[in-house]
């Protein structure tokens, strides 16, 4: 279904009544590799850097030349190692954030006050891999409860007799 009639995960998931995870899985474990919509740069990093070289390499040039966004010429030129760390992200909140917390890049940007495009670019400048849409985040461990106490719903913890 995935492979010769083009469903998407969602698709394959609601057809068989089955989760999305457990179709993912399903393809992970077959081998079947991941469609992707990423444009992959036309020209080899060398290309690009001596583009960049003659001035004709700016985000905004490949944009043109090659007809995508200007997110995508810069992802390419941060691919490329020929984009400069962005001065707004701190590569060291950029890890504590995205790797060693987990959130996701929409959060890190929330938190660092930027777009989430240039939170994909900051990780692939500071060479961190992007972790794959499916891959869960550890879950926070639930509060303990005193099983030797009786429970009490919330309209009774404020009131004293």
């Amino acid at each position: 279904m995935y492979l010769d009639n083009h469903y998407t995960v969602n698709e394959i998931a609601s057809s068989l009544s089955i989760s999305r995870s457990k179709v993912t899985a399903a393809l992970k474990t077959a081998g079947v590799e991941w469609r992707t919509t990423r444009r992959t740069c036309p020209v080899d990093s060398n290309s690009l850097r001596v583009m960049v070289n003659e001035g004709t390499g700016s985000p905004v040039m490949l944009a043109r030349t090659f007809g995508v966004g200007h997110n995508t010429a810069r992802r390419w030129l941060a691919e490329a190692g020929l984009l400069d760390a962005d001065p707004a992200i701190d590569e060291g909140d950029l890890r504590e954030l995205y790797v060693d917390r987990h959130l996701s890049t929409r959060e890190v940007a929330a938190k660092l006050g930027v777009d989430k495009s240039r939170i994909l670019r900051a990780l692939v400048t500071a060479g961190i891999p992007a972790r794959p849409r499916e891959e869960k985040r550890p879950r926070p461990v639930a509060p303990e409860i005193n099983l030797n106490e009786p429970a009490q719903c919330d309209s009774q913890r404020g009131q004293t007799n």
